[in-house]
């Protein structure tokens, strides 16, 4: 026979192969019954779309497509606007850096002319859009920790320590 020995076409000798037989709940065979109408909904509309979409036609004359785009190009931020954000939520620079997700050290090399990076300079924008749900949250994120006294001086000299509310860590109106 002509193409016995084709290596495409694998040996003569095939192991015999068991056939595999998988045994469904029977709730799969028929989901109407199963299915409530929302769901039956749902599966149709999908069978309708498989069928459109396997017909070839272009899918964009019977189904409405959208694209989403986002204006949502971070501002450049100057040392100036910086402290200005900061202070739309009356907060200092340590809270503001908490509250923003970098470092007290950032936050004063952007005031101080630094450039933020492009998520801080979004997280600002957002701020400067809606500066009042953001002191809301600021405040809503506040959590007083009780302090613990310092050990005295080795002259016998107490430490001083003071509480500090959440209206003196960051003034919040």
């Amino acid at each position: 026979m002509a193409g016995q020995d084709d290596p495409r076409r694998g040996s003569r000798k095939r192991a015999s192969r068991k056939k595999l037989t998988v045994h469904y709940p029977k709730h799969l065979f028929n989901p109407e019954d199963t299915l409530n109408a929302v769901e039956r909904d749902l599966v149709e509309g999908l069978e309708g779309f498989l069928a459109d979409l396997k017909s070839g036609e272009a899918i964009e004359k019977k189904y409405t497509i959208r694209r989403v785009v986002l204006d949502l190009e971070p501002h450049a931020y100057t040392a100036e606007q910086v402290k200005s954000v900061r202070k739309l939520l009356n907060a200092s620079q340590s809270v503001f850096a908490q509250f923003i997700g970098v470092t007290v050290k950032a936050v004063r090399k952007w005031e101080g002319g630094g450039t933020p990076n492009d998520m801080a300079c979004r997280f600002m924008d957002e701020i400067g859009r809606n500066p009042n749900y953001w002191r809301m949250r600021l405040k809503e994120s506040i959590m007083v920790q009780a302090t613990q006294p310092r050990q005295p001086s080795q002259e016998g000299r107490r430490a001083i320590t003071t509480k500090r509310s959440p209206a003196r860590i960051a003034k919040i109106r």
